[in-house]
């Protein structure tokens, strides 16, 4: 019984980390805040909201200053475009639409096909 219990218990915390954002963190509080902000605000641009296509514009200028964060704090490659990956799947997820994955792979071509945790390795 607790050995179903525990699996169960594994199997739910499991679907639940995959549903939440995927900022990157452990870079202390000041960058993880930082992070989880701008990731929010490239996900809110990179959505529809009120039934409005998001702007391509504004999706990519979220983008760019994610990456610029990323790349100021020297957040590792190999870190970032799993970040990247979870915040475009998402965005696919919550109806970002083509003209917005033409964003992604104008911009991050590499997030096609990343399904790693993010750390700071």
């Amino acid at each position: 019984m607790l050995r179903i219990f525990g699996t169960t218990l594994i199997a739910a915390a499991l679907t639940v980390s995959s549903v939440h954002a995927a900022p990157v963190s452990g870079y202390g509080d000041t960058l993880d805040a930082q992070f989880a902000s701008l990731y929010a605000a490239a996900f809110a641009a990179c959505t529809p909201s009120g039934g409005a296509p998001a702007d391509a514009d504004a999706c990519a200028a979220a983008i760019n200053a994610y990456s610029a964060a990323l790349v100021a704090a020297g957040v590792p490659l190999e870190v970032a475009v799993v970040s990247f990956q979870e915040l475009r799947d998402e965005v696919r997820a919550a109806g970002g639409g083509a003209a917005i994955d033409a964003v992604f792979e104008q911009l991050l071509p590499e997030t096609e096909s990343v399904g790693e945790e993010v750390s700071p390795g």
